[in-house]
């Protein structure tokens, strides 16, 4: 049974993420083919696979330097926070309609507010 394990741990450590290109190319009768080898003849589009994300960038010492990704969600976290507070104390919330005048939600619409503003707040700021 363990036999075979130093084999299967090093084709696990030498299997690599890197994905072979596919090839994009239109025939004679104007279809077009996807394939992932290069036609023969023809003009011919190569689509690479996007690279596997490899954790957040680094420089040169291998610290890892700020995530644009990260400063965004930390702004859209911060926005909904401020939106959740707003909307809990006011008063009555209302929405524009398609003239630009105010319609009131009612308790049912208000609540329903407040929880998808919650689901914003769990999914940027987790």
């Amino acid at each position: 049974m363990f036999r075979y394990w130093p084999l299967c741990a090093l084709l696990l450590l030498t299997a690599t993420g890197h994905a072979a290109p596919i090839y994009k190319w239109t025939d004679k009768q104007g279809a077009t083919h996807y394939e992932d080898q290069r036609p023969r003849e023809g003009e011919v589009e190569v689509i690479r696979p996007p690279e596997p994300w490899r954790g957040p960038p680094q420089d040169a010492a291998g610290n890892a330097q700020s995530d644009p990704n990260q400063e965004h969600r930390a702004r859209q976290c911060s926005d909904f926070r401020e939106q959740l507070a707003a909307a809990e104390a006011a008063d009555r919330l209302y929405e524009l309609d398609a003239q630009g005048a105010r319609r009131y939600l009612d308790e049912e619409e208000r609540k329903l507010h407040l929880q998808k503003l919650q689901l914003s707040i769990d999914y940027w700021c987790k």
